[in-house]
């Protein structure tokens, strides 16, 4: 009976190791590696582009990059595009305005998780923060 016992319990505890082991690299997810322009960069001139670049390629069918200027509207013009096999979204913009822009970003990984953020750039100079809105 003891025998019988010893092997259910190795029976389980192989099927439960076979089954349970962590998935390591194949559940983790994109990261984001950089941005251009980089994150609170004071810039001379409003760049033609903002382009994300992530470590594993990524869909962009939710929302892409968005980039809204000083007065809070949009000045990304056209459609978020995929280069280089889907690691690096970008979207052409004009950043004719001096002041802060706000860049908001929403992809899929190839893990089906969905990754977001925002960053800030300035033209020539920080817009003031408007309070008590």
């Amino acid at each position: 009976m003891i025998n019988l016992r010893r092997a259910a319990f190795a029976a389980a505890v192989c099927v439960g190791a076979a089954t349970g082991l962590p998935a390591g690299d194949v559940a983790a997810h994109a990261s984001l590696v950089s941005t251009d322009p980089t994150p609170d960069s004071v810039l001379e001139a409003g760049p033609l582009a903002v382009a994300l670049q992530f470590d594993e390629p990524v869909t962009i069918d939710l929302a892409g990059i968005r980039v809204f200027g000083p007065d809070g509207q949009r000045v990304d013009a056209g459609p978020t595009r995929s280069l280089d096999g889907g690691t690096s979204p970008s979207v052409d913009i004009d950043a004719a305005a001096v002041g802060t822009y706000t860049v908001a970003w929403k992809v899929v990984s190839a893990d089906s998780h969905v990754l977001s953020g925002t960053f800030l750039f300035h033209v020539q100079t920080r817009s003031e923060r408007r309070r008590g809105r």
